[in-house]
């Protein structure tokens, strides 16, 4: 091999090696900004893990415009409670929080809407969900938050992952600023060793796999429906009951009432399950406690199934869907006379 030839090899190779590291390195700095925001901070209550930054108001991702106010509850200060007021607290997770809608989208907004024409009352919503929360995290927001702006009704909106009691995998990257994990937990099918351990293989790997899954039709995609289940076993429901009896037991205690709304999975749906979760529903049925499962009203829609939830996600409602859980949260309100 002359030296002319070794020479161009070299040089290929350095090239190729750098163009690399420059591509990982601008990997790594997409998934830190996609990852990092500034929006939360971690809590100095260890129960709560993190929550929302409070007093801020900013477009988020979805392009909607946010306000936090001083608790870190979504919308305006809550002011003193009126007399003439009837005030509902929610608490949730992500599907509750409804970012991704403007504030009157929302099915608690809706739900109080709907009321008010119903009862000819003001109905005030104040939404305390925090994306990403489980039902201990909203046991402690209601406990630590929820009772001071004195609510007369607090409804949880339940999904079915909420039962996973490990705290998430955040991390303080600097000005109080917040970030998931850069390893999400998730696998590769191929390489895995490298999908763990490289920016540049996750976001090449993820970006075909989106590929071959787009849309509803995609056969991969519907057998992904039928076959997903969040896996709660009777020994991990043992465990998830307890935040509810801590609920139940903390709103009995002052005197305020309180709704659970289990909110079912996409796939549950289109499966035709008739409740979303029964050890669930037994149980509160047991204790005595106003729930409502949502799979029958969605189940009973003719736009039911994929039009009710957001393209290629099986858990978070659209409009229609938000919709469709406010009618029926507020029907159920008021055959109940919750709100006497």
């Amino acid at each position: 091999m002359s030296k002319i030839t070794a020479y161009k090899i070299l040089t290929i190779t350095i090239a190729i090696t750098l163009s690399f590291i420059i591509a990982e390195i601008i990997m790594r700095f997409y998934y830190f900004k996609k990852l990092t925001t500034d929006k939360l901070i971690l809590s100095t209550n260890e129960n709560l893990v993190f929550e929302h930054k409070p007093s801020i108001t900013f477009i988020n991702r979805y392009g909607i415009k946010v306000k936090y106010d001083s608790l870190g509850f979504i919308g305006e200060e809550v002011g003193l409670k009126s007399k003439d007021y009837f005030r509902i607290l929610g608490v949730g997770d992500s599907i509750t929080e409804g970012s991704y809608l403007p504030e009157p989208e929302r099915y608690l907004n809706k739900t109080g809407k709907i009321l008010e024409k119903e009862i000819n009352r003001h109905i005030e919503i104040i939404n305390a969900s925090v994306g990403g929360y489980n039902s201990w995290q909203e046991l402690e927001i209601i406990r630590e938050k929820g009772l001071s702006v004195e609510p007369d009704l607090i409804i949880v909106g339940i999904c079915l992952n909420d039962y996973v009691e490990k705290k998430p995998s955040l991390r303080r990257v600097g000005f109080n600023r917040v970030s998931d994990n850069f390893n999400d937990g998730s696998q590769a099918r191929y390489l895995n060793f490298l999908y763990q351990r490289t920016a540049l293989y996750k976001f090449i790997y993820d970006f075909v796999c989106n590929i071959k899954k787009s849309g509803y039709k995609d056969e991969s995609y519907q057998r992904y429906l039928k076959e997903y289940n969040f896996d709660i076993g009777l020994s991990d429901f043992q465990k998830w009951k307890k935040p509810f009896i801590d609920m139940i037991a903390l709103t009995r205690k002052n005197k305020i009432k309180i709704l659970f709304v289990i909110l079912p999975l996409h796939n549950q749906i289109i499966k035709g399950e008739e409740e979303s979760y029964k050890p669930l529903s037994d149980f509160f049925r047991e204790e005595g406690a106003y729930f409502l499962d949502l799979i029958k009203y969605f189940k009973d829609t003719p736009q039911s199934g994929e039009v009710l939830f957001i393209r290629r996600d099986i858990i978070h409602f659209n409009r229609l869907g938000h919709n469709i859980a406010a009618e029926a949260i507020a029907k159920y309100i008021l055959e109940n006379k919750i709100l006497e």
